[in-house]
């Protein structure tokens, strides 16, 4: 009766469909993981390193309000790394660390293998000089402006046991550099910080060596270094190339979470 039930056309109606369902399910979640360990990776900012283009945390000087962190996407296939421009945003990792930690670094990518850099500053007219070159090929120069800047972003705070959000806006100088596609400004402030520093260098990179900045020059730990801890980026500290960054999470440094997702019209493409 048992097997005459297993054969009947009733039962394969129903039983076969969901087999097929289930199958079909089973294959698009494990490429869909495979697929998002190969090549995407989601990221959350955290610290002051890329100020004012990433938000990181942090309080803002002289208020109870908390600056949200920015969440988005990477690019982290081969491809990607292989692939950059100067200036892309790129995500790190140091096995040996920088500033004593182990952990993932968002940074804007200034020079490539081979190449000679250099960053000059005048006093006078508070211009930033960039200029890379590798030999045999042209020489690059960026120049920045200097020019006050107000921002505005998303800070949270708590009231009555309940987090609640509101908009602050941030005036302060930055150093501004115009592409032909893009602009980005970097800049010395770093809430609840001074705004004294100035960059400057001079660096002939190897052929197998990157150079990174974040965009907060004074609260930034980069491709600066010194005799003992050179912070030399290969290839293989690259991870991939930032895609987008359109939304704040708040996050708990101490315990790793992402809490009140709080979704925001696209910001930023990179």
């Amino acid at each position: 009766m048992t097997k005459k039930f297993y054969k009947s056309e009733k039962f394969q109606a129903w039983f076969f469909p969901i087999i097929y369902f289930l199958l079909a399910v089973s294959i698009v979640i494990t490429g869909c993981f495979i697929f998002k360990k190969k090549y995407y990776q989601p990221i959350v900012v955290n610290g002051h390193s890329m100020w004012p283009t990433l938000t990181g945390g942090g309080t803002i000087t002289g208020a109870n309000y908390q600056l949200r962190n920015h969440y988005g996407l990477a690019d982290i296939s081969k491809n990607s790394v292989y692939s950059l421009h100067r200036f892309d945003v790129v995500v790190t990792y140091y096995p040996q660390g920088w500033g004593g930690t182990n952990d993932y670094k968002i940074k804007r990518v200034w020079g490539f293998p081979g190449e000679t850099i250099q960053m000059t500053y005048d006093l006078e007219t508070h211009v930033y000089t960039f200029t890379a070159q590798k030999m045999g090929s042209p020489k690059y120069v960026l120049t920045s402006t200097q020019k006050e800047y107000e921002q505005t972003f998303e800070a949270y705070y708590y009231e009555g046991g309940k987090t609640k959000f509101v908009n602050k806006t941030l005036k302060y100088t930055v150093n501004e550099f115009v592409l032909p596609n893009k602009t980005f400004r970097t800049s010395h402030h770093v809430p609840g910080g001074d705004t004294s520093d100035t960059r400057v260098f001079h660096k002939a990179l190897a052929n197998d060596e990157y150079f990174v900045m974040g965009d907060n020059w004074q609260g930034s730990t980069d491709s600066f270094g010194n005799i003992t801890n050179p912070n030399k980026l290969t290839a293989n500290e690259l991870q991939g190339r930032v895609i987008s960054l359109n939304a704040y999470v708040t996050f708990n440094s101490g315990t790793g979470e992402n809490t009140d997702m709080h979704e925001f019209a696209p910001r930023y493409e990179f």
